[in-house]
């Protein structure tokens, strides 16, 4: 029984962990883009 739930846990975790990566990646995207778009104003 403690085995199935400490897979549970890993699982859970991966999942929460890939995501936390989703998220960051979207935020990255975004960020470039602004970053993009400022220098084109800039310029």
């Amino acid at each position: 029984m403690p085995r199935t739930q400490s897979l549970k846990e890993k699982n859970h975790a991966k999942s929460m962990y890939q995501r936390s990566m989703e998220v960051i990646q979207q935020d990255a995207e975004d960020l470039f883009v602004h970053v993009v778009r400022l220098g084109m104003i800039i310029q």
